[in-house]
């Protein structure tokens, strides 16, 4: 068995990259679990604990998938937070704008659905997972900070490639490895 996912690989700028470091620095009382920019990705299917014998399967459908579409870019701008304002539990970087990882992400969960990787029961959201919360000290200033930087994040992300990913979950965090990309 292996953990896998399905996504798209992104390249912060520095703008990105100075804009995460100081809203880090911002909440350093808090304990959030960052995503380092290195490794950030754009999940558009989330396999969880998978055989390996249905990685044939998947390939299958991503090359599918690659083949019905052309490289496109978009804008992430939109920061959020999945939760409440009262129970945050991820900061993210969303498209505020129809873009086409919409369509992407639908037509990987949709074909895959076909093959028995059934869908999620939420709505597919395109977005970067920025931080994992794990505990909130003062929830007002955490609210702050986010308004504070609603407008300071902007990444651009050309999807030109899908990509099967196995994670391995390690004490220092995840750590991704490329099982196989296809060329969109």
């Amino acid at each position: 068995m292996k953990r896998l996912f399905v996504a798209i690989k992104v390249k912060p700028d520095s703008g990105f990259i100075a804009s995460h470091s100081r809203m880090k620095g911002c909440l350093s009382q808090s304990n959030i679990t960052w995503v380092s920019p290195s490794v950030m990705h754009l999940t558009l299917k989330f396999l969880g604990n998978t055989d390996e014998e249905s990685i044939e399967t998947i390939n299958g459908v991503l090359a599918e998938v690659a083949d019905g579409f052309t490289p496109f870019e978009g804008c992430f701008d939109k920061l959020g937070i999945f939760g409440s304002a009262y129970q945050p539990r991820v900061i993210w970087l969303g498209t505020s704008a129809e873009s086409g990882f919409g369509s992407l992400g639908n037509a990987v969960l949709n074909r895959l659905d076909d093959h028995g990787f059934l869908r999620d029961r939420q709505n597919f959201v395109p977005h970067i997972t920025l931080g994992r919360i794990k505990q909130i000290e003062n929830k007002k200033y955490f609210n702050e900070i986010i308004s504070r930087f609603r407008d300071s994040f902007h990444l651009s992300v050309v999807a030109n490639q899908l990509g099967l990913y196995h994670s391995e979950l390690t004490p220092s965090g995840p750590r991704y490895h490329e099982i196989s990309t296809f060329n969109i």
